[in-house]
Order: structure tokens, then sequence, then C-alpha cells
């Protein structure tokens, strides 16, 4: 039972997370379906150069090459956030 509510409060703080990353970008960008690198850097609190990093390192990191542009599709992106910040913390439970 206490599981329950133990999941309960981690699906609250999760969706709180992404909501408040949600009205971050809409504050930055107006929301679009992409963003660039340093936009993506600016919503992690990382240098640009680590993005570019994830882009070629990490296979899971969503990233889309435009010519020589690289950007970041915004729903693949929080979907990346959440399973990075919450799907390592479950496998240890």
């Amino acid at each position: 039972m206490l599981k329950i509510s133990i999941s309960n409060k981690e699906n609250e703080l999760r969706d709180a997370i992404v909501q408040a990353v949600i009205d971050l970008m809409k504050q930055q960008n107006g929301f679009k379906l992409t963003i660039n690198v340093q936009q993506a850097a600016g919503v992690l609190g990382v240098n640009h150069l680590k993005i570019y990093e994830l882009c070629r390192s990490d296979s899971s990191f969503p990233c889309l090459k435009m010519g020589n542009r690289i950007v970041i599709p915004v729903i693949q992106f929080l979907e990346w956030i959440d399973k990075e910040s919450w799907g390592s913390s479950n496998k240890d439970v």
C-alpha cells in the first residue's frame, strides 16, 4: 500500500517537473516543435558543448541534423529528460 502512495507522489513530482520545463520553454521560444542546441542547453542548465557531445555520443538523445544545424524535437527531449532522471533511479528500486 505504501508503494502505491510513493508511486503517486513520484508521478505528481514528475508531472510538476515536466510542466515547469514546458512553461520555461514557452517563455523562451513560444513552444515550437523543435529547439536549437543553445535552448536545450538552457533548459538543462548545461553548456551548449555538452548538448553537441550528447548528440554525438548518446544514441538515445533526440536530435536531428538539418543541413548544418542540429535541432532537438521538444516532445522527445522531454521524454528523454524523464527517462534519464526517473528511469535510472527506478532501476535501483
